[in-house]
């Protein structure tokens, strides 16, 4: 397949296409957002979800946010509740941030289906422009939200050992370098936050 071709599937490929469609400034552009939009949100709850073993596949898979969601909370933290952890090596420090998706963007992508499905009547320009604000507003949060490099928060195994599962964002081999050395000792500080 030509490169100009590829059809990312993850959630900053969605966000990427939503941000495009918006930008064409069209009515029919913005219900293409949405959709982006909606599938961006998916695909974050399910990306969260995958490198996590103790999760089944099926519950991986769901493509109900408010299945997802629930998955999210009963295996991993309480939904809006997101980590921080600082590594300390020497003088240098690293920040893994885990942010969840929020209760807005969960909220979002579920009444998106109302904009995806056959219109029982036209739009006033009112519902147009209540629509386009709510995918700016949408469009900034998930910029926020895809800007954790953690894959749900740190969970200690019964053996007294945490998973840190990281998303390396723009190839960050500084980082990468740290975490594959092995026997090394690093302190930790981890902080706890909610998101809106």
């Amino acid at each position: 397949m030509d490169k100009r071709d590829h059809y990312s599937i993850n959630s900053r490929g969605y966000l990427d296409r939503a941000k495009k469609r918006l930008s064409e400034n069209k009515r029919e552009s913005l219900i293409y957002a949405v959709l982006e939009i909606r599938c961006a949100i998916e695909a974050r709850l399910q990306e969260i979800l995958e490198p996590h073993d103790h999760i089944s596949k099926k519950q991986k898979k769901s493509y109900e946010i408010k299945k997802l969601s629930k998955t999210v909370t009963k295996s991993l933290c309480p939904e809006d509740v997101g980590q921080k952890i600082i590594i300390h090596d020497g003088n240098k420090t690293y920040e893994l941030i885990y942010i969840p998706v929020s209760s807005y963007l969960r909220n979002f992508a579920q009444t998106a289906g109302d904009y995806l499905h056959a219109i029982q009547s036209v739009f006033d320009d009112k519902k147009w422009h209540e629509i386009n604000s709510n995918v700016h507003t949408v469009i900034n949060k998930l910029e926020e939200n895809l800007k954790g490099n953690l894959l749900g928060p740190a969970l200690i195994k019964n053996d007294g050992l945490a998973n840190l599962n990281i998303e390396l964002i723009d190839n960050n081999e500084e980082l990468s370098e740290l975490l594959n050395k092995k026997g090394k000792q690093l302190s930790l500080t981890v902080e706890y936050f909610e998101v809106q």
